[in-house]
């Protein structure tokens, strides 16, 4: 099973439900994942932690908000709409790339 989860369902739906935010802050407010390299916990008080990042998160208008602060080269905040097929996510930013993780909880 497929499940978008962004403001773009919000915008086909013609109304916002924050069901859809709701359902995205319960799937990954405590979860860990793992991109293969390293796991990153999704920590309940908003923030992110694990190998090289370090950082918070939020979920606005249905979209999964991060700012990074370490390391530099993902550094700032960012929206990002979230596919999910079952245990994998997949984030798409604004400009179109993707990263895959796995919830590993």
């Amino acid at each position: 099973m497929k499940i978008h989860i962004s403001i773009t369902s919000c915008i086909l739906a013609l109304s916002c439900s924050s069901a859809l935010a709701d359902d995205l802050q319960s799937m990954l407010s405590g979860a860990v994942m793992t991109n293969g390299r390293f796991e990153l916990n999704v920590n309940p008080d908003g923030t992110l932690l694990g190998g090289p990042v370090v950082g918070t998160w939020e979920i606005v208008d249905g979209e999964w908000c991060r700012d990074i602060t370490a390391p530099e080269q993902a550094a700032g905040f960012e929206c990002q709409t979230v596919d999910v097929n079952g245990d994998v996510l997949t984030f798409t930013s604004p400009s179109g790339r993707t990263v895959e993780w796995t919830l590993v909880r």
